[in-house]
């Protein structure tokens, strides 16, 4: 089929675009920067979904190439919109996208390693769109019109430099590893380091929210040194003593009467003043001395022996080690 163009150019629309109608490819064509006079024939086909334009000669095909080529948009009436590209119509022309060059690598360098898969037509520099208002600023992006005569590879070195490629006829070819059959979203090696560093992150501890919520233990158990065993053990214990308060009130309490200095009320003063002496003696020994239960046996003794009522408890912490 190649042998029937002649002087003909070819926009390819991409896969799964609508298929024109006769209205919306009119205004196409008028919108394009070529004199309509030049033109002798327009018609589109299915199976390779695109559209041609016959020219009266080479020269005004030519032409309409060079004022003509940036990508442009074809607008359908339901507002729709694909990107297409003019280029000499052709069994398998293509239009070849070239990222991540520096702007100072020559085309010429390019078209010398990319004709090692195919004749190159020739090489632009894509701009930014007119509509940003930025179109005279070149984006990095070389295309290149060749006709693609063996598979090129989505990468390619190019004056020590790596360029990425891509075109409509490019295999699925993953950019991380370089197999062709997937791209790089749903390439096996990268998933697979991906899960990998994926369960490091969560070994140490397994501290993720989503093992707390199963139940999962957050930190494996703790040793516990053989040191620590003999916790800190709280006793606690009752230790009979006199209240102050009591104490004080209780010679009115046994002496109703005004104290003018008589023996008994000297005696009851000595007795209280006894008690509560023993009383501070029997706490210090309870908090200093690990010999406090005999101690405290002795004072219940002495209490129960001299006949007098019950004092009031009082609990008491004690820090015991076993």
């Amino acid at each position: 089929m190649d042998g029937m163009f002649i002087n003909t150019v070819q926009f390819r629309f991409p896969a799964g675009s609508p298929n024109p109608t006769w209205e919306e490819i009119a205004r196409f064509l008028k919108e394009l920067d070529t004199d309509l006079l030049t033109m002798e024939s327009s018609y589109k086909t299915a199976q390779d979904r695109s559209l041609y334009i016959k020219f009266v000669s080479s020269d005004a095909m030519k032409e309409s190439l060079q004022k003509n080529m940036e990508q442009r948009k074809f607008v359908y009436n339901s507002g729709k919109l694909v990107n297409v590209r003019m280029s000499i119509a052709g069994a398998n022309m293509q239009y070849v996208r070239v990222f991540d060059l520096p702007p100072e690598l020559g085309d010429d360098q390019l078209s010398l390693v990319l004709g090692e898969y195919g004749k190159i037509d020739r090489v632009i520099r894509e701009k930014f769109p007119a509509d940003l208002g930025l179109d005279h600023l070149h984006n990095g992006i070389r295309g290149v019109y060749m006709e693609v005569k063996r598979s090129i590879p989505p990468a390619i070195d190019v004056a020590g430099l790596r360029g990425r490629v891509f075109y409509d006829g490019l295999k699925d070819t993953c950019f991380w590893c370089y197999a062709e059959g997937h791209r790089k979203d749903s390439c096996p090696q990268r998933q697979a380091k991906r899960s990998k560093k994926k369960v490091q992150q969560e070994k140490p501890g397994e501290r993720s929210y989503a093992n707390i919520v199963a139940g999962k233990p957050i930190a494996p158990a703790m040793q516990i040194p053989s040191d620590l065993i003999e916790d800190d053990i709280i006793e606690v214990i009752e230790e009979e003593i006199d209240d102050q308060d009591t104490n004080e009130t209780e010679p009115e309490q046994e002496q109703p009467g005004p104290k003018q200095g008589g023996s008994e009320g000297s005696t009851t003063w000595t007795l209280t003043a006894d008690k509560v002496e023993r009383a501070v003696q029997v706490i210090k020994d309870v908090i200093g001395n690990s010999t406090a239960d005999q101690r405290r046996a002795q004072f219940a003794a002495s209490q129960s022996s001299s006949g007098s009522n019950s004092r009031p408890r009082k609990k008491c912490a004690r820090k015991m080690f076993y």
